[in-house]
């Protein structure tokens, strides 16, 4: 008998709880289809789970990013070859009292040449991109579904320009200089 009443008690309070505050990490889901390109291409990614997805929300309307919390349960990677340029995570909690309105940027990045979006962002031929802010209304109801990123627009990755190494620089210099003195004597 006791089994039974904690198996109601916890069956009660996950549907009361399922929907609410709750929305699909996914950029193509229900009304939703905003596949992430390559920037050198922009032909949609192809069979790579290197590629890396995360959320960065507020409560509210917020205009800062800086202002927004990385969310660390919904990082996922892409796909794949089956379907390129796209993710799917986990029905997203910011928290557990979180209901209306929130402002939502996800964040992209090669895991191959950044560990993390920051890191990818700032290296030397990291491949990132991040989609403008959106806002997105969770729902208060308990039985109300998780909703999706309406708002979320496709994305092209960009790649940050490699720095050449001081040995190239060097190399350079010994080549001017050597232009310089054949010139002087003729």
């Amino acid at each position: 008998m006791k089994k039974l009443i904690a198996l109601v008690v916890v069956g009660l309070t996950s549907v009361t709880t399922y929907g609410q505050g709750t929305f699909n990490f996914s950029n193509f889901s229900g009304p939703v289809d905003a596949p992430v390109r390559q920037g050198t291409t922009g032909n949609p990614f192809v069979g790579s789970a290197t590629y890396m997805a995360a959320v960065a929300w507020a409560q509210g309307i917020v205009t800062d990013p800086t202002a927004l919390t990385l969310l660390p349960s919904a990082t996922t990677p892409f796909l794949g070859a089956s379907f390129p340029g796209y993710f799917f995570g986990p029905a997203v909690s910011p928290g557990a009292t979180i209901n209306g309105t929130v402002t939502l940027q996800v964040l992209y990045w090669n895991s191959t040449t950044g560990t993390d979006f920051a890191n990818a962002r700032s290296v030397a031929g990291g491949e990132w991109a991040q989609s403008a802010l959106f806002q997105v209304s969770l729902p208060a109801s308990p039985s109300g579904l998780p909703v999706d990123l309406v708002g979320l627009t496709p994305m092209t990755m960009q790649i940050n320009p490699a720095v050449p190494e001081p040995a190239t620089f060097a190399l350079a210099g010994l080549g001017a200089a050597a232009l310089l003195l054949f010139r002087r004597r003729k």
